[in-house]
């Protein structure tokens, strides 16, 4: 059985990616996806990114990576 992909939803999910602005509008635009979990959901993933951010010392998030085992910081 092919599977048909749907290039319009690829474009326009590209062209979502490469219009934010900075780490600040991507991270509202992922919570802005989750929206439909609970309100307590989206407490707690406000909390964990708040944790994220101040453990990589409000660095840019281009510079952090996940090798399997830890986070890295770049820079």
């Amino acid at each position: 059985m092919l599977v048909q992909t749907d290039t319009h939803e690829l474009r326009s999910a590209l062209t979502k990616l490469a219009d934010i602005r900075n780490d600040v509008h991507l991270i509202e635009i992922w919570l802005k996806e989750w929206q439909r979990e609970s309100k307590e959901s989206l407490r707690d993933y406000k909390r964990e990114i708040e944790k994220l951010l101040m453990f990589v010392e409000c660095k840019a998030i281009s510079t952090v990576s996940y090798n399997g085992s830890r986070l890295c910081v770049v820079g």
